[in-house]
């Protein structure tokens, strides 16, 4: 063979043991190195609803109030009111003769709401919602 051939020859060798030398350490970092992390699955957050459904929303609140007798007047035995004392809200709902807004919602809610707390303070409570101070159209 000629010089030419050989020296082509172990260069060629030479590139392969290069090779196999960065293949192998390639090979023990792989294996020294800890295993990839298992990619968490997103949660699919459930669609957003354009409209407020009360049945998904409140199922089984109202019996929990019932259960619990969040809704029954609270006197002693004997019928007096409350040591803790008592606690009334007198102003009537809007007239049905008016326009109804959210304005009217909101306070209704929150006279139910001070109305429920009075009572789980353990108040005589008051808080007729429905009669009217003018009830000509509600009482018909």
């Amino acid at each position: 063979m000629s010089s030419s051939v050989v020296a082509k020859e172990q260069a060629k060798a030479e590139k392969q043991k290069r090779f196999l030398e960065k293949k192998a350490k390639q090979e023990q970092a792989a294996a020294a190195a800890p295993p990839p992390k298992a990619k968490d699955k997103k949660v699919k957050k459930p669609a957003a609803v354009d409209a407020y459904e009360p049945k998904k929303i409140e199922e089984g609140r109202y019996e929990w109030w019932e259960q619990r007798g969040y809704f029954a007047p609270q006197f002693t035995p004997e019928g007096e009111v409350k040591k803790a004392g008592k606690f009334v809200i007198s102003i009537p709902p809007p007239n049905v003769t008016g326009s109804l807004h959210m304005g009217h919602a909101l306070m209704i809610a929150l006279q139910d709401t001070m109305i429920r707390r009075a009572r789980m303070m353990g108040m005589t409570t008051a808080w007729i919602p429905g009669c009217d101070h003018a009830g000509i159209s509600t009482q018909r």
